[in-house]
């Protein structure tokens, strides 16, 4: 695990040898509305929950209105399932009604092409990639303390598009503040046991980060 976060750490720094000058550094946070997509529509409607987001990037000037950005991120996706108090010939099967939170945190690292709309346009668009690394699953019963690590039963990595918009507040040439909003669409499975079934994932973050120049 500590050798693929060294390579990652490498993969969005170790370009910055070379043409200083077209490059910047950011850090990002926000939250992020998330669902999962199932192909077996016999399985429970999930309900989407609020998480976060926490990460670094490194930004490369290809042009005046065109850069290509690398993150790395902590992602904590959240979704639930309400369970009702179920009692089937007169045998009580579940008690009383919970809901319960499958929680999911990833490593990862989007890579995008950010177009803004012209040299000194505050807004833009990306369009890019996104590998997450598989880092923990957890369920939580209501308010009850999270279960263990339950990641064994999905695969290690998830792929998928992004895409998004945002707006650029500049401080001065070399910091800005940004606001983004972007969807994160899952296109591999990532549930071992779900075969032939598919289970994919989703979110919608909303961003605010800092970029600048050293």
């Amino acid at each position: 695990m500590n050798i693929r976060i060294a390579l990652y750490f490498l993969l969005l720094f170790s370009l910055t040898t070379f043409g200083q000058e077209k490059f910047s550094y950011g850090v990002q946070t926000g939250l992020n509305y998330s669902s999962l997509r199932f192909s077996n529509e016999n399985i429970s409607e999930h309900n989407s929950e609020f998480g976060y987001t926490l990460g670094i990037s490194t930004h490369y000037k290809i042009k005046n209105n065109l850069f290509f950005d690398a993150e790395l991120n902590y992602d904590r996706k959240i979704v639930s399932v309400d369970v009702p108090r179920t009692v089937i010939n007169n045998m009580v099967i579940v008690a009383n009604d919970f809901t319960n939170y499958d929680i999911y945190e990833f490593i990862s690292i989007p890579l995008s092409v950010r177009y803004n709309f012209s040299k000194n346009s505050k807004y833009y668009l990306r369009g890019g990639i996104f590998l997450n690394y598989f880092f923990r699953a957890r369920e939580r019963i209501n308010q009850d303390k999270p279960s263990d690590d339950l990641s064994r039963y999905f695969e290690n990595f998830d792929f998928g598009l992004i895409l998004g918009l945002g707006r650029i507040f500049k401080l001065d040439s070399n910091n800005e503040i940004f606001i983004e909003l972007r969807n994160s669409l899952g296109l591999i499975d990532i549930d071992k046991l779900s075969d032939p079934e598919t289970t994919k994932t989703n979110s919608l973050n909303l961003f605010i980060g800092y970029r600048f120049k050293l």
